[in-house]
């Protein structure tokens, strides 16, 4: 067990110095294309710009209010803003991680902390400028609120998560919509998630009536590049690019293996959330976490079959992840666990350590990583255990109120 902990902390160390090397210059990041759009909105211009092919990894293709947002650093020059970014970016998952962590039962939340902090998925999104540091954060504060039943924060902050990244986080808000059902608070979560989406969709149109739709015509010329331009897919339909070139399989969403993979894994998110009441009065699941397992399982399988989901992406399932392994690692004992905890170590990054002179990997094998972690999930989570077992975690283990209030989430 040392010596499976100690080889797993030698390849994520390695992997981040490789990152390191490779990245720590480069001004061609996620951040750049965010911030010439926010610079583009604030000098009166579209930030959606009619490009095609490979110049299509430049475009611009978030929501109005997320180029609003970033305009404050716009009045900084893009070395000091891509530098602030990093650090705010890291301070906020590296934060969330700990809270967590707290949050889950952890008396060692350093531990989740740390491996954070050395986990390659994290430095891939920071030295590339990516948002996925700020996802985590919203995706932990929704949950932790939602554990403490503070449904409007819980509504309001996952549609937040949800319109920063769409094809990523659009489940978040309806997975957690069923724990506030259950407990009789749907009203006052869908207020929050709507007042959410009024300020964040409204607002930015009120101000460019146009750019909505802007949006919604430059996705289209997106989706072409994701067959071509798109190496490090983390979903199960980059796994497309492993089949022989006769087949004609391609990871795009008009490719019909792709909708075949995306149909399956909604059909696995609407069966959990059916069959969850009744397993849950069979005693079969800790009420106190039901929101955690119940959402961080949808996200790790929305993760898993979406046709456009990076490596990098792979931060947002955190959360899970706590879960499984169990506060402070006590699961990783067990054979299933410690397996899926080195696909994730390895993997993700695996062709950066075949071939660390390529940032990128032609061929991604993160979905391996994706699909481990979420069949040991969904194998250890509270509804698949027997009635009369131990149904979740102790109560050490459970969502702590005070971690929640202590951070104004439950406010």
């Amino acid at each position: 067990m040392v010596l499976a902990a100690a080889t797993m902390v030698g390849v994520s160390l390695a992997t981040t110095f490789i990152y390191l090397g490779l990245v720590l210059s480069v001004r061609a990041t996620a951040f750049a294309v965010l911030y010439h759009a926010a610079a583009a909105l604030t000098a009166g211009r579209s930030p959606y710009q009619d490009l095609r092919g490979i110049e299509l990894n430049q475009a611009f293709e978030y929501l109005p209010w997320v180029a609003f947002a970033l305009s404050p650093f716009t009045r900084l020059p893009f070395s000091i803003a891509l530098h602030l970014w990093v650090a705010l970016s890291g301070t906020v998952a590296l934060g969330s991680a700990w809270i967590l962590a707290r949050a889950l039962g952890w008396r060692r939340p350093w531990l989740l902390t740390a491996s954070v902090a050395i986990w390659e998925v994290l430095w891939r999104g920071l030295l590339t400028g990516q948002v996925d540091g700020w996802l985590l954060g919203l995706e932990s504060a929704s949950i932790l609120t939602s554990c403490k039943g503070r449904y409007g924060w819980a509504g309001a902050l996952a549609m937040v998560a949800a319109l920063v990244k769409p094809q990523v986080m659009w489940v978040l808000p309806v997975a957690l919509l069923w724990p506030a059902l259950a407990r009789g608070r749907a009203r006052r979560y869908v207020l929050g998630a709507m007042g959410a989406g009024v300020v964040l969709l409204a607002g930015p149109a009120v101000l460019h009536p146009s750019l909505l739709a802007q949006w919604w015509a430059s996705l289209g010329h997106f989706s072409t590049s994701i067959a071509s331009i798109q190496p490090d897919l983390a979903g199960l339909p980059g796994l497309l690019r492993f089949a022989p070139a006769s087949w004609g399989l391609t990871p795009s969403p008009r490719d019909p293996a792709t909708l075949l993979i995306v149909a399956v894994g909604l059909a696995s998110i609407v069966r959990l959330i059916w069959t969850r009441p009744k397993l849950e009065e069979q005693g079969g699941a800790d009420t106190d976490l039901n929101p955690a397992w119940l959402a961080s399982l949808i996200v790790g399988t929305w993760v898993l079959v979406a046709p456009y989901s990076h490596s990098n992406d792979l931060l947002v399932l955190l959360p899970l992840l706590a879960l499984v392994v169990g506060a402070d690692f006590m699961a990783v004992g067990e054979w299933d666990v410690l397996g899926m905890l080195a696909c994730v170590v390895v993997l993700p990054e695996f062709f950066l350590l075949v071939n660390p002179a390529e940032m990128i990997g032609r061929l991604s094998v993160a979905s391996l990583a994706v699909a481990a972690l979420v069949a040991v999930a969904y194998r250890r989570s509270p509804w698949r255990r027997a009635p009369g077992s131990q149904a979740g975690p102790s109560p050490s283990e459970r969502c702590r109120p005070d971690d929640a209030e202590r951070v104004g989430w439950g406010r």
